[in-house]
């Protein structure tokens, strides 16, 4: 099978958002630890690892309009919709155990991997799926 220049760029761009995000979220706690900055500081700290996620979720909009193959988008659109579905009812559900006092807090900077995660995961079952259909029809 062979992989489309959209999705050879879209790795690429994936990549380095995540290698910024990674930079940032870990540049931002170190200064916050170490420098003691004012409450704006701490906000905009605070908020610039979440710029590299925005990046992120821009770079799979890239893609999905780059990519010429219309099944492989419609599976991408698919994955990401289930991904999507499972978290909102994970966060919903977390929500009303929190607000019972049954769980402690979680924090929300988990929810963007948590779907990428299950983005994958998605991906992969769509993919054993398909292979074992593949399979019954021969």
């Amino acid at each position: 099978m062979e992989i489309s220049p959209a999705s050879v760029r879209f790795l690429w761009r994936f990549i380095g958002a995540t290698l910024v995000y990674g930079v940032l979220i870990t540049g931002a706690t170190w200064v916050a630890r170490n420098f003691d900055p004012s409450p704006a500081g701490l906000i905009a700290l605070s908020i610039l690892p979440a710029i590299a996620i925005a990046a992120s979720l821009i770079v799979i909009g890239l893609y999905l309009i780059e990519e010429s193959d219309e099944y492989v988008r419609r599976r991408q659109a698919v994955a990401m919709l289930v991904s999507i579905g499972i978290l909102l009812t994970l966060s919903t559900a977390l929500g009303f155990l929190q607000q019972r006092n049954l769980i402690g807090t979680v924090d929300l900077l988990w929810v963007f991997p948590a779907w990428c995660v299950l983005w994958s995961i998605t991906q992969c079952s769509m993919a054993i799926r398909d292979c074992r259909r593949a399979g019954n029809a021969a």
